[in-house]
């Protein structure tokens, strides 16, 4: 989760609804004590860089925070998901990673896999929309 699960409700229902069993939660604006206490988050931080095996056995680099940013670590290679904006800040492809909006209102109101995320990006390349250079 990439923040702002609850929008300021004090009530923990919204996490118990959540599958698996390993949930991250990335801090957002939003987030009240209670939540963020919980005890059903594996971890709870303000940012985190994975590293993340993919199907064909190749790893991709993941930057998560709840904020978007002009530039991350490994832009050139690794992708940026984020949440906050609803979708006002555009995504961004690189040549081989990318910054994505990962909130849910941009997504038809469900979460996103990652190789949806890598899909968009590919598009996002293909039209030529890509942004060259030193990020």
């Amino acid at each position: 989760m990439l923040g702002d699960l609850t929008w300021n409700n004090a009530s923990d229902i919204d996490v118990k609804r959540l599958p698996g069993k390993h949930r991250l939660l990335v801090r957002g604006n939003h987030d009240k004590q209670v939540v963020v206490k919980l005890r059903k988050w594996a971890r709870v931080c303000d940012y985190l860089e994975a590293t993340v095996l993919m199907p064909d056995g190749g790893k991709r680099t993941l930057v998560l925070s709840h904020y978007p940013m002009a530039s991350w670590v490994g832009a050139r290679y690794s992708i940026h998901l984020y949440g906050h904006t609803h979708g006002s800040v555009p995504p961004m492809a690189t040549e081989f990673g990318g910054r994505v909006d990962a909130g849910v209102d941009v997504w038809q109101f469900r979460p996103i896999r990652l190789s949806e995320v890598i899909v968009h990006l590919d598009e996002i390349r293909r039209s030529g929309l890509a942004v060259p250079g030193d990020y």
